[in-house]
């Protein structure tokens, strides 16, 4: 509760606002609702919350009251004092250049080609759509001829990129290959094998020797039995 009144403090300690226009006098703003929609005001006095008196002699619009939800403020704004007369309003509407400020601002200009296209026939469009596919068509024809040009020099498709060294990759020694199940198994029985045969060869009375490897010791164990069978019969 303490960090969020000290985050409210810090807040409201601030000096910036977050509007930029307001309702005060000399806020010049655009009517756009009623009989005088379109036309540029200059507030002259704030009536109540919801009603303004405005001036606009350089628009031809009559000192009167308007509701402030029938205006557009502006970024302009005259400097006349409070509640001044209309003799005053025209000076500094005259001073300010505001009618060719307005005009060149982009908001007059999107206006008035609203206005325009509001007031274009049918005819108007078709020749507006057809002017514009030939427009397209002279574009598309000198992307095509720059885009030849850049191919031929091979810079067409290439980003320039700045030159870094190239990292060789690591390689990764190739780990040795495990025996499969089947071959371990297979060295298990002829470890025991080899066991088994130098047990019974001593047992029998022949000496063997460290080196032999368990395929020989069976092939002189099969020696050694057939020998020894014919002599017991």
């Amino acid at each position: 509760m303490a960090t969020m009144l000290k985050c409210q403090s810090n807040f409201f300690s601030l000096d910036v606002m977050p509007f930029e226009r307001y309702v005060e006098p000399g806020r010049v703003a655009l009517v756009a609702d009623g009989p005088l929609k379109g036309k540029l005001v200059s507030v002259v006095d704030v009536i109540d919350q919801t009603r303004a008196l405005v001036d606009g002699p350089g628009s031809g619009v009559a000192r009167q009251q308007i509701r402030l939800n029938q205006l557009h403020l502006t970024k302009f704004r005259l400097s006349y004092p409070f509640t001044a007369p209309t003799r005053v309003v025209r000076k500094a509407w005259t001073d300010a250049k505001l009618n060719e400020k307005w005009a060149a601002s982009l908001w007059a200009q999107k206006l008035a080609n609203k206005e325009k296209r509001a007031q274009m026939t049918d005819y108007d469009r078709f020749q507006l759509s057809s002017a514009r596919v030939k427009r397209n068509r002279a574009r598309t024809v000198v992307f095509k001829s720059l885009k030849v040009k850049a191919a031929r020099a091979g810079t067409f498709g290439k980003k320039q990129t700045l030159k870094t060294k190239v990292k060789k990759p690591r390689t990764k020694k190739p780990a040795a290959k495990k025996p499969a199940k089947k071959i371990k198994r297979h060295l298990c029985e002829l470890n025991n094998q080899h066991y088994m045969l130098s047990r019974e060869m001593k047992y029998i009375g022949i000496k063997t020797k460290k080196d032999l490897g368990p395929i020989k010791l069976l092939k002189r164990l099969h020696d050694l039995v057939d020998k020894l069978i014919p002599a017991r019969l």
